[in-house]
């Protein structure tokens, strides 16, 4: 077991590297694409079933809708979302590189100081998220 996690680790180094750039860069779609794909099979190696992390994403797509209406209340939701991961990733350790990732991401989009250029980054969170659950579901992670 030590070995495959020591692997997971080293295979999940990268992708950190990269998720600054795939969340504040939009010229950097070919990494995004490449990164989602490498996670979403570690996810499925790692056991992980999208109804674990389900919950994650909804919040995702909840904060997504509200940030037109009330963008103060997304941003202190984005906030919120890192002690949640925490929460749902020591319940359900295949979840940890995931929310390795997002806490990464988290950070990056709300590192700017305008609402519009946290709202972009947050945008390709959002794209970044989807992919991940695509290749998921494509390596055979489900329910």
């Amino acid at each position: 077991m030590r070995g495959g996690k020591n692997l997971a680790e080293a295979d999940l180094g990268p992708i950190l590297n990269d998720v600054p750039r795939i969340v504040a860069d939009v010229r950097a779609a070919n990494v995004l694409v490449q990164r989602a794909d490498e996670l979403g099979r570690i996810l499925k190696d790692k056991g992980l079933r999208m109804s674990q992390a389900r919950d994650i994403f909804d919040e995702l797509r909840q904060i997504e809708s509200l940030w037109m209406r009330e963008p103060a209340v997304a941003i202190r939701r984005i906030h919120l979302l890192r002690p949640r991961l925490a929460y749902r990733t020591k319940r359900t350790p295949a979840l940890e590189p995931l929310a390795d990732v997002l806490n990464v991401a988290i950070l990056e989009v709300l590192a700017p100081t305008s609402d519009e250029e946290k709202h972009d980054r947050f945008a390709r969170l959002m794209e970044f998220a989807e992919a991940i659950v695509a290749y998921h579901k494509y390596y055979g992670g489900g329910d």
